[in-house]
């Protein structure tokens, strides 16, 4: 009985690494780093895709950073105030940014953790 369930369980794991390496290869080319089978639950570890982030709008939201950090850091600090009129209104540089670039503001209202990552904009010691 012993060996019934052996075998069973190493057919159950192989079957779920097999599928999960399947899964993969038809979905681009995303690099599987590892996989964890604990139970039932199969993690996956795989690298990042950026496929789908608006990498023009975060290069420039960068430059941006660079050249304004304070008001960088404030958004970072507390995003939602890129939702706020009187904000815009005190850094002209930001409003005139985002008045540019409308698309730009779309997707720091609705992704703001893209733009804003809380993070320090320069090395200091």
């Amino acid at each position: 009985m012993k060996q019934i369930l052996s075998l069973l369980t190493a057919v159950a794991m192989a079957t779920m690494i097999g599928s999960v390496a399947l899964a993969q290869a038809g979905g681009g080319t995303s690099q599987v780093n590892g996989v964890v089978v604990n139970g039932s639950t199969t993690t996956v570890f795989q690298a990042a895709n950026n496929s789908d982030l608006p990498m023009d709008s975060l290069i420039r939201w960068s430059s941006f950073a660079h050249e304004y950090p304070k008001v960088a850091s404030q958004l970072d600090n507390r995003p939602m105030l890129i939702k706020d009129a009187g904000f815009l209104r005190q850094h002209p540089e930001l409003e005139k940014l985002l008045a540019n670039h409308p698309d730009m503001l779309a997707q720091m209202k609705r992704d703001p953790g893209n733009f804003f990552a809380n993070l320090p904009l320069s090395e200091e010691p």
